[in-house]
């Protein structure tokens, strides 16, 4: 243990609390993923530069976020669009 490091932070003693409770660290909801980043950048524990990394890739995950939600979108209208027009081509077969 480095001197005046504890030796768990918060973020791994919740998370642990968590794991043990769920039995699967896969599922966070979102406000346990916003506690988890609110400890990171609260924790003094934790290098600058590696809470810089964190920010790089929360943000990143945003931007991912962002563009899956969009293409979901997209899809979604697609789907609709080739519905309407199977619909549209099955009518015009029975004529």
């Amino acid at each position: 243990m480095v001197k005046g490091v504890p030796a768990v932070s918060a973020v791994q003693e919740n998370s642990m609390k968590r794991h043990k409770k769920t039995g699967d660290s896969l599922q966070v909801s979102a406000s346990d993923f916003e506690e988890a980043v609110s400890l990171l950048r609260e924790d003094e524990s934790i290098p600058p530069y590696m809470k810089t990394l964190f920010g790089i890739l929360l943000e990143e995950r945003e931007v991912h976020a962002k563009k899956e939600a969009e293409q979901l979108q997209r899809n979604r209208e697609l789907a609709e669009e080739n519905a309407a027009l199977r619909a549209e081509i099955d009518a015009l077969k029975w004529h």
